[in-house]
């Protein structure tokens, strides 16, 4: 059974861009059950407002969180 992400969990996913395959970090926004399968809408993590639109095979897991590391 694949694993159901939560709305906002940041996960590491992948897109294929013409022929190369891009690995991007990015938060899932919502979550649909189609005819043919479960679709994740996620959100890239970098601010450029696109929307990826992907299957659960193409999720590696859950992205860490960046720690800061500036001293304060």
């Amino acid at each position: 059974m694949q694993q159901k992400y939560e709305f906002n969990s940041r996960v590491d996913y992948y897109v294929i861009r013409g022929r190369k395959r891009l690995q991007r970090v990015g938060f899932v926004k919502a979550y649909r059950r189609t005819l043919f399968g479960m679709r994740y809408f996620v959100c890239i993590a970098d601010h450029s407002r696109e929307v990826d639109i992907i299957r659960p095979s193409q999720i590696f897991g859950y992205a860490p969180k960046k720690e800061d590391k500036s001293n304060k």
